[in-house]
């Protein structure tokens, strides 16, 4: 009958939808997609035989704890790998870290400046007008929607 024919019609629907994005979210077949390192991505349909195969698993590190001396490694790890890309965004921006530092500290000034200007004599702070214009926006589209009502005065 005719509701039959619209649930198979949404339901098939809704499965092509499914097939034509990828798992990350975009569009396009659900298809295994050259990676960075080489290979390919996963489809849908072998990521959920891979996460059926391993439901009930205990990983194999699961309450081992690490030693101070791996963690000191793994540290260091982290920082060298942050340091450097920091020094690439340096590189990118050219500049040096000394003059980086200063922006950063000229742009902090600026922005404690601005936020002592605002504030008033009972603690409290004036918004900026971008920070106005959000707040009627906000409002403005509550009113429409019917969530906020006008205020009555008496």
């Amino acid at each position: 009958t005719e509701t039959d024919s619209s649930t198979e019609t949404d339901s098939s629907i809704a499965i092509e939808s499914a097939a034509d994005s990828n798992a990350n979210g975009t569009p396009g077949p659900d298809i295994p997609m050259p990676t960075e390192a080489g290979g390919f991505s996963h489809t849908s349909a072998s990521r959920a035989k891979i996460s059926a195969a391993n439901k009930g698993k205990i990983p194999w590190n699961k309450g081992k704890t690490r030693s101070e001396e791996v963690k000191k490694r793994i540290a260091e790890g982290v920082k060298r790998k942050n340091r450097e890309k920091f020094l690439q965004k340096l590189d990118d921006l050219g500049v040096t870290e000394e003059e980086f530092e200063h922006q950063k500290k000229e742009e902090r000034k600026e922005k404690d400046a601005e936020r002592r200007a605002r504030r008033t004599e009972n603690g409290g702070y004036r918004p900026t007008e971008e920070t106005k214009e959000k707040i009627s926006k906000i409002l403005k589209e509550k009113h429409a929607k019917g969530e906020i009502k006008k205020r009555k005065y008496e």
